[in-house]
């Protein structure tokens, strides 16, 4: 094998270049990876030393009335990283009373930003089974398993709980409720439905407040729902509105807990509805975007102006469509009582609709989940997610908070 000269009279250029032509790419980075691993060991074990030191009050043999006690030998640990994978047989000092280190925790065998990062991972559409065979493939000596993805989310349910019973603001004008349907294990078929409730405020700032999964869409299930929003804190002083997709069962609840509010029916759902009615398909997407163009204008006037002059260029050749649009179309039309500020976020649902899509694409190829506390884990993280996206004020949890639950 050539010997590499690192005479320090040579230019530090030079000596790298003779690396270079010597040490193929892959051995050259494995090369830095093991060194990098080497360098985290020692600083981790120096650091553990003089934490001891600190707690013990005296150095290795020093004898000091400051002494509170006595050292134990080492015993040998493996911590997996986000910086360079695992680092194994690292040495942790122990004494012969119970020691806490500030920067290990007692049982810990990942930092908390790689379980982070197994979250992210998972959240981003991996399966569990997935997200271990990505790590494994990252760090290639990696002990991550599909069931240490499962475990870390396991220890979520505290942080489920708290959310759920956590107390709500009286201080939201509007509400946007809609349902998404899951399935919960491979064995049943039939999928239950999530409930939703996204909170805007008179600042523009949006979260969702609460979510419940319920046997079934029915108006005794989501008078339930908004009967927990009550209990929750909101009373409903300052509540204007709901924005919903038109079910009569979500009207009748809304207003039943919460009366003398206004309604407001998802534009988008309701065009999208009457445009299945249209017989000429060429026509199709001239009305089609003429239609949700109307939800544009600034003013109820504008709208009504505008929608006298598509009657007028349409409704000869398709009077089903305008039948159907014309029915109930004041009730997609409140929004309009309320500044123009509010118009793009409480015209329609679209702002859940957005978060819901998220949990289509986590969940698309999932054969379902296993039970409903496995189903609240992953929606709970999605919800925290969706806020702290949305919300720099929002709370939470934070990225520390989000991974370990001691």
């Amino acid at each position: 094998m050539k010997q590499l000269n690192f005479d320090s009279g040579k230019n530090l250029l030079l000596r790298w270049a003779g690396v270079k032509n010597i040490l193929p790419g892959e051995v050259f980075w494995q090369d830095v990876r093991s060194k990098v691993k080497q360098m985290i060991k020692e600083v981790l074990e120096y650091s553990l030393n003089k934490e001891l030191e600190a707690i013990l009050k005296a150095g290795y043999y020093q004898r000091t009335e400051l002494r509170e006690g006595q050292r134990n030998g080492y015993r040998e640990r493996s911590l997996g990283t986000h910086i360079a994978g695992r680092i194994d047989n690292f040495l942790v000092p122990r004494a012969r009373k119970s020691v806490k280190f500030s920067i290990l925790k007692r049982y810990q065998r990942r930092l908390d930003e790689f379980d982070y990062a197994i979250l992210n991972c998972f959240l981003n559409g991996q399966s569990t089974r997935k997200t271990a065979k990505f790590f494994y493939d990252f760090f290639s000596e990696s002990t991550i398993s599909h069931q240490t993805v499962s475990n870390i989310l396991k220890r979520l349910d505290s942080s489920v709980n708290q959310f759920l019973r956590k107390k709500i603001s009286d201080d939201y004008s509007f509400l946007i409720v809609d349902a998404k349907y899951v399935k919960i294990s491979p064995q049943n078929k039939r999928k239950k439905p999530v409930l939703f409730c996204i909170g805007i405020k008179e600042d523009l700032t949006y979260e969702i407040l609460y979510f419940k999964l319920t046997s079934s869409e029915n108006e005794i299930n989501y008078t339930n729902f908004f009967f927990d929003l009550k209990d929750k804190g909101l009373e409903g002083k300052n509540l204007k509105m709901l924005i919903c997709d038109g079910k009569k069962c979500i009207e009748n609840a809304f207003l039943f807990v919460y009366p003398n509010k206004d309604i407001q029916i998802c534009s988008v759902h309701y065009v999208r509805e009457a445009l299945r009615y249209i017989r000429n398909k060429r026509l199709l997407p001239s009305i089609r975007k003429k239609t949700y163009s109307l939800y544009k204008s600034k003013t109820k006037n504008k709208f009504l102006d505008k929608l006298n002059n598509l009657k007028k260029e349409y409704e000869d050749k398709e009077p089903k469509f305008f039948k159907i649009l014309l029915k109930n179309i004041d009730k997609t039309l409140t929004f309009y009582k309320y500044p123009e500020k509010f118009h793009s976020l409480i015209k329609s649902t679209n702002l859940i609709e957005r978060f819901l899509r998220d949990i289509e694409q986590l969940t698309r190829y999932w054969a379902g989940f296993r039970d409903e506390k496995s189903a609240n884990r992953v929606i709970y993280l999605l919800v925290e997610r969706f806020n702290k996206n949305n919300n720099s004020n929002y709370g939470g949890l934070s990225q520390y908070e989000f991974t370990h639950f001691y």
